[in-house]
């Protein structure tokens, strides 16, 4: 008999995160880290928001981050709303959903926002060339 498993995805800009979530003793691992040893101070907080919404329901989880791509800070962001998002899902449980988006409103659904592309013959999305009246 298998282990019942959900995969699901985070984003924020172009960085992802696959979150695996199963039954187990409460480890959450990050890019085969222990989540205590990933990153900064700041980005071990972000994705810790979640773990300290849910409490206690965490410790019969273990949770496999992925993450890739983008920057430090938006893994880290994206580690987030996979987690949430694969816990949520994984427990069906509609209290601790009204929990985590009275946290936050972006937790669940993560941030669209993209980089603005630069215009052509521009070096930048909002900068004009200078113009020169000699």
């Amino acid at each position: 008999m298998s282990k019942k498993s959900i995969v699901v995805i985070g984003k924020k800009k172009s960085a992802n995160a696959r979150a695996v979530v199963q039954k187990g003793t409460g480890i959450v691992t990050i890019n085969s880290m222990p989540v205590e040893k990933w990153g900064t101070y700041y980005e071990r907080t972000l994705v810790k928001e979640p773990l300290n919404v849910i409490g206690k329901a965490i410790d019969q989880l273990d949770i496999e981050i992925n993450v890739f791509g983008g920057g430090s800070v938006g893994q880290a962001v994206a580690g987030r709303v996979a987690l949430a998002r694969g816990v949520v899902k994984f427990t069906n449980d509609d209290k601790l959903k009204k929990a985590l988006l009275s946290y936050d409103d972006k937790i669940l659904s993560g941030d669209s926002r993209q980089k603005e592309p630069c215009k052509p013959n521009d070096s930048s999305a909002r900068s004009k060339r200078q113009k020169s009246y000699r």
